[in-house]
């Protein structure tokens, strides 16, 4: 996911370091109706990437306002992607664990 899209850069050496800054966009009304209640009946989700959230960004400030209600956003605390990494990874070293911790994988990994 996205997530894994930031993490890589870091892990492979070709960026030191990211910041990342939790964002929350919601509005008063569900916009993906139809889209969560086909995941809810066994559809495969569908993928997510940076430009499916810019063209739902997009879409969000061409409707009229009235359709969705009011849109909200919040950002959380930010932090160091670097300082995460390392600090995960000590933590499964410092339990004696197989270390488990590798953002490029998916939660089917650990089955």
């Amino acid at each position: 996911g996205m997530l894994g899209m930031l993490l890589e850069p870091i892990l492979s050496g070709t960026i030191e370091d990211a910041y990342i800054v939790p964002i929350s966009i919601y509005y008063d009304k569900v916009m993906e109706t139809r889209t969560y209640v086909t995941e809810l009946l066994g559809a495969k989700k569908s993928t997510e990437s940076l430009g499916y959230v810019i063209s739902q960004a997009q879409h969000l400030l061409a409707t009229r306002r009235m359709r969705y209600g009011n849109i909200h956003v919040r950002s959380g605390t930010g932090f160091s992607a670097r300082a995460y990494i390392e600090r995960q990874i000590s933590l499964q070293r410092r339990s004696g664990s197989r270390p488990l911790f590798d953002p490029r994988s998916t939660p089917a990994d650990f089955s």
